[in-house]
Order: C-alpha cells, then sequence, then structure tokens
C-alpha cells in the first residue's frame, strides 16, 4: 500500500497526468475546431501548366471536396454547374482523375475559357483533377459556383500537398502518444534500449507515409 501511494505520488507519475492531460485538452480543442468548420466545402485551384509542340498548353485544375458531408446534386442551385474559368479559350477536356474509384465521377464539359462541372454527386473527401488543353498559357483560376450552403474558395496548396501535411501530423502525434507511452513505461523503472526507440519510430513514420501515399496516389503527370 506505502509503496503504491509512494508511485502515485511521486513527481514522475504527476508529470505523466499533467502531459496526458494536456494532450487530451489539445486533442479536445481541435476537435471543437474541426466541428466549427463548414459541413460543406469545396476548394479548387490550378495545378501545372505546360507548353506542348504545337504551341498549345497543357493545363490541370482540381476540385476537392474538403468538407464533412457529401456535396449532392441537390446543393447545385437551379441545377447550374460550378464554372471553373482559366481566363483563355479552352479546346477540349483529355483526361479526368478521381481520388475514389468506385465512386463515379461528377461530369464535366468545356465551354468558351470555362470547365462546367456538374450538377452531381462529388464525395467527402473526394479530390477532382482535370486536364484540359488551352489555346495559349492560362492566366489562373477562378470559380462561379451556385452551390447552397456550401463554402468555395481557392487554394493555393493542391490536394497532393495536402496529403503530405496530413501524414505529418499523423507522424507527429504518433510520436508525441509514443513518447508519452515510453515515460510512463519508463516510470516503472524498465526501460527499452535508444536502438529498439529508433526502430520503433522509423518503422512507423514509413508505414504512416506508405500507407498514405497509396491511400491517395496522386497521378504525376
Amino acid at each position: 500500500m506505502l509503496a503504491t501511494r509512494s508511485w502515485v505520488e511521486s513527481p514522475i507519475t504527476l508529470n505523466v497526468v499533467t502531459a496526458i492531460g494536456s494532450i487530451l485538452a489539445g486533442i479536445g480543442a481541435v476537435w471543437v475546431v474541426l466541428l466549427a468548420r463548414p459541413t460543406y466545402r469545396l476548394r479548387y485551384g490550378p495545378l501545372e501548366s505546360k507548353k506542348l509542340q504545337d504551341g498549345s498548353w497543357q493545363v490541370g485544375i482540381y476540385l476537392s471536396s474538403r468538407g464533412r458531408r457529401d456535396i449532392t446534386r441537390d446543393a447545385f442551385d437551379e441545377g447550374k454547374p460550378v464554372e471553373l474559368d482559366i481566363g483563355v479559350p479552352i479546346q477540349r477536356l483529355v483526361k479526368t482523375w478521381n481520388s475514389q474509384r468506385d465512386v463515379r465521377i461528377v461530369t464535366a464539359q468545356v465551354k468558351g475559357t470555362c470547365l462546367l462541372v456538374g450538377p452531381g454527386l462529388i464525395n467527402r473527401r473526394q479530390d477532382l483533377r482535370f486536364t484540359v488543353i488551352a489555346d495559349v498559357k492560362p492566366t489562373g483560376v477562378t470559380c462561379k459556383a451556385s452551390l447552397i450552403d456550401v463554402s468555395v474558395r481557392e487554394q493555393s496548396l493542391g490536394p497532393e500537398g495536402h496529403s503530405w501535411i496530413a501524414a505529418f501530423v499523423t507522424v507527429a502525434l504518433f510520436m508525441g502518444t509514443t513518447f508519452l507511452a515510453l515515460a510512463i513505461v519508463t516510470s516503472f523503472g524498465i526501460r527499452l534500449q535508444d536502438a529498439l526507440q529508433r526502430t520503433i519510430f522509423t518503422a512507423a513514420g514509413a508505414f504512416i507515409g506508405v500507407w498514405n501515399r497509396n491511400r491517395n496516389p496522386y497521378p504525376r503527370d
């Protein structure tokens, strides 16, 4: 009984309890912030453009659903599509890419300087990539959307960049949790070898990175 009381009242135990409380408080604060964000969010932006041998330009455009709910067909007011305008005449749409292969991609068509997307279902956390051929170098991308209760804005960092940020945050959270677990183990007088600790961190980081890459196989072209 005295040994148990001594361990409970030890500075190490108090530090561990304080660390756990701080982590839980931080997680709670992040969760509140995430829940406070708009339920329906659509992000758009340009991807890499390159000049072709015939003088035309290959242009990449993306749409990303980043809300907590699907953007359904009913969200398109009066059935009007999302207009992605690159500022120069578009010859044709040559390729579409969908991050969720088991979900049908929303329809898209070319009209003048715009790529018209929808109306149709855009799933939660679905990334869409469109490749078009334009007459000249594009001036950027603007968006006109008549979507009900959907937050729409341009995003400078594309889906792949956000995917790697998510992987980094996941690794950081894992390392923080592992450090806490090691502190608890050490408080019991058990010490793991430094080489084993490094192996745990390296293997976990590599696993999370590969998992994230396989989960989001973004095209390179």
